[in-house]
Protein backbone atom coordinates (compact mmCIF):
# COMPACT_ATOMS: atom_id res chain seq x y z
CA UNK A 1 0.00 0.00 0.00
CA UNK A 2 1.24 3.54 -1.05
CA UNK A 3 0.49 6.29 1.25
CA UNK A 4 -0.51 8.58 -1.35
CA UNK A 5 -3.55 6.08 -2.41
CA UNK A 6 -7.01 6.39 -1.48
CA UNK A 7 -9.01 3.78 0.48
CA UNK A 8 -11.63 2.05 -1.51
CA UNK A 9 -13.53 -1.37 -0.88
CA UNK A 10 -15.05 -3.31 -2.99
CA UNK A 11 -18.02 -4.93 -4.37
CA UNK A 12 -18.84 -7.83 -6.14
CA UNK A 13 -21.67 -10.18 -6.98
CA UNK A 14 -21.61 -13.14 -8.87
CA UNK A 15 -23.41 -13.79 -12.27
CA UNK A 16 -22.97 -16.27 -15.18
CA UNK A 17 -20.23 -14.44 -17.27
CA UNK A 18 -18.25 -12.93 -14.05
CA UNK A 19 -18.00 -14.63 -11.20
CA UNK A 20 -16.80 -12.92 -8.42
CA UNK A 21 -13.65 -14.57 -8.75
CA UNK A 22 -13.12 -13.18 -12.58
CA UNK A 23 -14.67 -9.70 -11.27
CA UNK A 24 -12.17 -9.67 -8.36
CA UNK A 25 -9.04 -10.28 -10.49
CA UNK A 26 -10.23 -7.51 -13.43
CA UNK A 27 -10.34 -4.93 -10.32
CA UNK A 28 -7.20 -5.92 -8.86
CA UNK A 29 -5.75 -5.33 -12.20
CA UNK A 30 -7.33 -2.36 -12.20
CA UNK A 31 -6.47 -0.77 -8.94
CA UNK A 32 -2.96 -1.98 -9.41
CA UNK A 33 -1.41 1.50 -9.99
CA UNK A 34 -3.86 3.74 -9.52
CA UNK A 35 -4.72 6.06 -7.10
CA UNK A 36 -6.77 3.42 -4.71
CA UNK A 37 -5.63 0.51 -2.33
CA UNK A 38 -8.61 -1.91 -1.67
CA UNK A 39 -9.04 -2.44 2.31
CA UNK A 40 -11.97 -4.55 2.11
CA UNK A 41 -13.86 -6.86 -0.46
CA UNK A 42 -17.40 -7.66 0.15
CA UNK A 43 -19.70 -10.17 -2.30
CA UNK A 44 -22.67 -11.57 -2.67
CA UNK A 45 -23.51 -14.90 -5.16
CA UNK A 46 -27.22 -13.94 -5.10
CA UNK A 47 -29.00 -12.33 -8.37
CA UNK A 48 -29.31 -8.96 -9.15
CA UNK A 49 -32.62 -8.73 -8.70
CA UNK A 50 -32.66 -10.56 -5.60
CA UNK A 51 -33.78 -8.28 -2.15
CA UNK A 52 -31.30 -6.70 -0.43
CA UNK A 53 -32.21 -8.35 2.67
CA UNK A 54 -30.96 -11.47 0.46
CA UNK A 55 -27.37 -9.83 -0.44
CA UNK A 56 -25.36 -10.10 3.00
CA UNK A 57 -22.42 -8.81 1.45
CA UNK A 58 -23.89 -5.54 -0.18
CA UNK A 59 -25.09 -5.06 3.55
CA UNK A 60 -21.90 -5.52 5.30
CA UNK A 61 -20.66 -3.29 2.44
CA UNK A 62 -22.84 -0.49 4.24
CA UNK A 63 -21.84 -1.26 7.49
CA UNK A 64 -18.10 -0.67 6.86
CA UNK A 65 -18.78 2.23 5.49
CA UNK A 66 -20.72 3.90 8.49
CA UNK A 67 -18.14 2.33 10.22
CA UNK A 68 -15.12 3.69 8.76
CA UNK A 69 -16.40 7.21 7.43
CA UNK A 70 -12.82 8.13 6.13
CA UNK A 71 -14.02 5.49 3.17
CA UNK A 72 -15.38 7.50 -0.13
CA UNK A 73 -14.74 4.80 -2.74
CA UNK A 74 -16.19 1.47 -3.79
CA UNK A 75 -15.23 -0.48 -6.43
CA UNK A 76 -17.89 -2.85 -8.75
CA UNK A 77 -17.15 -4.26 -11.51
CA UNK A 78 -19.79 -2.33 -13.64
CA UNK A 79 -23.54 -0.65 -12.73
CA UNK A 80 -24.99 -3.44 -13.05
CA UNK A 81 -23.38 -5.40 -9.69
CA UNK A 82 -25.16 -2.63 -7.50
CA UNK A 83 -28.67 -3.73 -8.49
CA UNK A 84 -31.10 -4.85 -11.34
CA UNK A 85 -33.96 -3.88 -9.21
CA UNK A 86 -35.38 -0.27 -9.42
CA UNK A 87 -36.72 -0.65 -5.91
CA UNK A 88 -33.18 -1.33 -4.26
CA UNK A 89 -31.51 0.64 -6.69
CA UNK A 90 -33.57 2.91 -5.36
CA UNK A 91 -32.09 2.63 -1.94
CA UNK A 92 -28.71 1.44 -2.53
CA UNK A 93 -27.86 4.08 -4.20
CA UNK A 94 -28.82 7.52 -2.41
CA UNK A 95 -27.47 5.77 0.69
CA UNK A 96 -24.11 5.86 -0.99
CA UNK A 97 -24.82 9.23 -1.72
CA UNK A 98 -25.80 10.25 1.33
CA UNK A 99 -22.57 9.01 2.87
CA UNK A 100 -20.51 10.83 0.15
CA UNK A 101 -19.31 7.81 -1.32
CA UNK A 102 -18.04 7.60 -5.41
CA UNK A 103 -19.00 4.47 -7.27
CA UNK A 104 -15.99 3.53 -9.47
CA UNK A 105 -16.32 0.75 -12.42
CA UNK A 106 -13.50 -1.63 -13.02
CA UNK A 107 -15.36 -2.37 -16.38
CA UNK A 108 -14.58 1.45 -17.23
CA UNK A 109 -10.97 1.63 -16.39
CA UNK A 110 -12.25 3.06 -12.68
CA UNK A 111 -14.53 5.91 -13.91
CA UNK A 112 -16.51 7.36 -11.43
CA UNK A 113 -19.52 9.21 -10.60
CA UNK A 114 -21.29 10.43 -7.79
CA UNK A 115 -23.52 8.28 -6.64
CA UNK A 116 -26.82 9.77 -7.25
CA UNK A 117 -25.35 10.26 -11.10
CA UNK A 118 -25.04 6.26 -10.66
CA UNK A 119 -29.02 6.57 -10.18
CA UNK A 120 -29.31 8.32 -13.32
CA UNK A 121 -27.41 5.36 -15.09
CA UNK A 122 -29.51 2.75 -13.41
CA UNK A 123 -32.43 4.52 -14.96
CA UNK A 124 -30.67 4.46 -18.38
CA UNK A 125 -29.72 1.27 -18.26
CA UNK A 126 -33.48 0.04 -17.41
CA UNK A 127 -34.42 2.04 -19.73
CA UNK A 128 -32.99 0.75 -22.82
CA UNK A 129 -33.06 -2.81 -21.67
CA UNK A 130 -37.09 -2.24 -21.53
CA UNK A 131 -36.56 -1.01 -25.05
CA UNK A 132 -35.05 -3.26 -26.30
CA UNK A 133 -37.17 -5.92 -24.86
CA UNK A 134 -40.20 -4.18 -26.36
CA UNK A 135 -38.24 -4.26 -30.07
CA UNK A 136 -37.88 -8.04 -29.74
CA UNK A 137 -41.52 -8.50 -29.15
CA UNK A 138 -42.55 -6.23 -32.03
CA UNK A 139 -40.02 -8.37 -34.22
CA UNK A 140 -41.53 -11.87 -32.63
CA UNK A 141 -44.93 -10.53 -33.11
CA UNK A 142 -44.15 -9.30 -36.34
CA UNK A 143 -42.53 -12.60 -37.50
CA UNK A 144 -45.45 -14.54 -36.05
CA UNK A 145 -48.17 -12.61 -38.08
CA UNK A 146 -46.00 -13.07 -41.15
CA UNK A 147 -46.51 -17.00 -40.73
CA UNK A 148 -49.90 -16.60 -40.12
Amino acid sequence: MTTNTKPAVVYTRGMANHSNENQQQLIEQQVCGSEYHVTATFSDTSSGTSEISRRPGLQKLFEALQAKPNIHDVIVYDESRLSRRASDAGRVIPGLADMNVKVHYAANDLGSTEASATLAQFILMAERKAHGERIRRAINHKRIKQQI
